[in-house]
């Protein structure tokens, strides 16, 4: 029996609690760097991002890319726009001035046809590079597409155009150049 008693007590001293016991390996990954599988994992998935990232990025700048061409198709003559109506109006004001002066009727004619035909290519050109002119008398003031210059005592409602002073001009959906215009104030 004691024998036995001192068996007991060896296996008493020798019994670890395991709640103190911390497991090293445990220990070991709460601590250190990640492994190499988390390395090429977070690495994998960065990489994935930006691809998609990217990806996006291209796609976006496509689209933005077209539609810049598109514009530029539809727009680039602007500038160059600008200046034939400066043509235009000076064509129509020729007519205007030979419909009214005394001058031999065969001479008058043919100066009229031959400004004419000119103001008519003209017109076609500005059909082909989709510039319209912009209709103002009888609207309602818009400022988006009329500049109002002076106001007319008029029957019309206030604020309607009674007088086009200088044609406007759009080039596709674009203002090119306002309308100079007259408005109707009451009477």
């Amino acid at each position: 029996m004691a024998n036995e008693n001192k068996a007991e007590n060896i296996v008493e001293e020798n019994v670890v609690d395991m709640e103190t016991v911390v497991d090293n390996s445990t220990l070991e990954t709460e601590t250190s760097e990640p492994t190499d599988i988390e390395k090429l994992t977070a690495e994998r998935d960065e990489w994935k991002d930006k691809s998609y990232r990217l990806a996006a990025e291209m796609e976006n700048l496509k689209r933005r890319t077209e539609k810049d061409i598109l514009d530029a198709k539809k727009y680039g003559v602007t500038s160059f726009a600008r200046e034939l109506l400066e043509v235009q109006d000076n064509l129509e004001r020729a007519l205007t001035v030979l419909e009214e002066t005394d001058v031999e009727a065969d001479k008058k004619q043919a100066m009229v046809e031959g400004v004419s035909m000119v103001k008519t290519q003209l017109s076609k050109a500005f059909d082909r590079a989709q510039i319209k002119r912009i209709e103002a008398v009888g609207e309602k003031l818009n400022p988006e597409f009329h500049q109002a210059v002076m106001q007319v005592p008029s029957d019309e409602a206030a604020g309607t155009v009674v007088q086009e002073i200088q044609p406007g001009y759009m080039i596709a959906d674009r203002l090119l150049r306002p309308a100079m215009v007259g408005v109707a104030i009451a009477k």
